[in-house]
């Protein structure tokens, strides 16, 4: 299934519609003039796609595998992520697994400007950004291979 519109909100079946979400209606409206790309999550301990989220105090957002129960923190290169303070990420329908993607804005000199973190909800397929403003500016210059990496 494509992307598809249900009321306001943006509708998929996997981390594959995700691009388009990010790419058209992020993105471009946030970020224009500058090149993007989409990273999407995988578990480096058992390859699998499906992960509870939990968002700290700053905005950082940890993945959890559903299937091995690694943890790992989304492009944290600082280090700066408090999973002590992080909360669970749950969809409106009460599911909180989700595939991952992150959406990068990249800067004239091959850094990260501004990075997404977005979802899609595996029981229902609402897709969206996990972040109050919808940006996460990364401290830092951190090469886009650094980042694409830390997904």
């Amino acid at each position: 299934m494509a992307l598809k519109k249900k009321g306001v909100w943006s509708h998929g079946t996997n981390a594959n519609d995700l691009d388009p979400y990010l790419l058209r209606h992020v993105l471009k409206r946030h970020c224009q003039g500058v090149p993007h790309h989409v990273t999407h999550s995988v578990c480096s301990g058992c390859a699998a796609t499906a992960f509870d989220l939990f968002i700290d105090k700053a905005m950082h957002i940890v993945r959890t595998c559903t299937a091995c129960k690694i943890d790992h923190m989304i492009c944290d290169l600082d280090r700066k992520c408090d999973p002590d303070s992080a909360s669970e990420i749950i969809c409106s329908c009460m599911y909180s697994e989700c595939e991952v993607a992150v959406g990068f804005a990249l800067m004239d000199n091959g850094t990260v400007g501004h990075l997404y973190v977005a979802g899609c909800c595996t029981e229902c397929g609402l897709c969206g950004v996990y972040s109050v403003y919808s940006e996460w500016s990364p401290e830092g210059d951190f090469p886009f291979p650094n980042m694409a990496k830390s997904v």
